[in-house]
């Protein structure tokens, strides 16, 4: 009864889990979808300014989508049209990659993503900031994080607790990875609190499970991906 019990709750998080991801997908389209409007916008800004039937129709549009970039446009609000290409981009590589990161990127990453592109587009991390500001004026949830002097994104749909942050910082400290031991040696946390923390994180793409050694060590997956 008690293994059913387990079983269920199991299947009941890779659910919820999976659901999510679904969310996390569509809302990540979305974004793509309002930066090309925010982008049509500024291109086109004159014509949405002078003819009103024009206005009319693109603003029904942008309100299915549920964003305004009319006012954007109206309101004189400057947006150049690199760091909106560029936004959109974040948007894509967000979703390409949440799979294996789960909505944590370290921005050096996805600067050396953009210039590997079939199309490679040439960013600093100032760049990186700059769309991201573009991203949030439509609403949509990402955000840079620093953790150990380096920056990361986190896109929309993804969440990250003090205690996640915490086995991150740790990580940076430790090449890459973190463990059981070296979390209670260097935080003092129990056996639970670490098997929750993590088990979460696995769940979520933030770690991958490496058992080959001697001690399960847990990696973060963009350390994996340089080795």
């Amino acid at each position: 009864m008690n293994r059913w019990g387990n079983d269920k709750d199991a299947f009941l998080l890779l659910g919820q889990a999976l659901e999510q991801r679904h969310l996390d997908q569509l809302s990540t389209q979305l974004s793509v979808i309002q930066s090309v409007l925010v982008n049509f916008a500024h291109e086109h800004e004159q014509d949405i300014k002078r003819n009103s039937e024009f206005r009319g129709k693109f603003t029904r549009i942008c309100e299915v989508v549920g964003v305004d970039v009319l006012e954007l446009v109206l309101t004189g609000t400057k947006l150049d049209n690199y760091h909106i290409a560029l936004s959109v981009r974040i948007v894509e590589i967000s979703q390409e990659t949440r799979d294996i990161n789960g909505g944590l990127l370290a921005v050096k990453e996805l600067v050396s993503i953009l210039q590997s592109k079939n199309v490679p587009i040439a960013a600093s991390e100032h760049d990186i900031e700059t769309s991201v500001a573009i991203l949030n004026q439509l609403g949509r949830g990402f955000e840079i994080l620093n953790i150990n002097g380096k920056k990361w994104l986190r896109s929309a749909g993804s969440t990250i607790s003090s205690d996640q942050k915490t086995i991150y910082e740790l990580c940076g400290f430790m090449g890459g990875y973190v463990s059981y031991r070296l979390l209670r040696d260097n935080y003092d946390w129990d056996r639970a609190r670490c098997k929750t923390v993590i088990d979460e994180m696995i769940l979520n793409g933030l770690l991958w499970l490496d058992a080959q050694q001697g001690e399960t060590l847990y990696w973060v997956p963009s350390w994996i991906s340089r080795t």
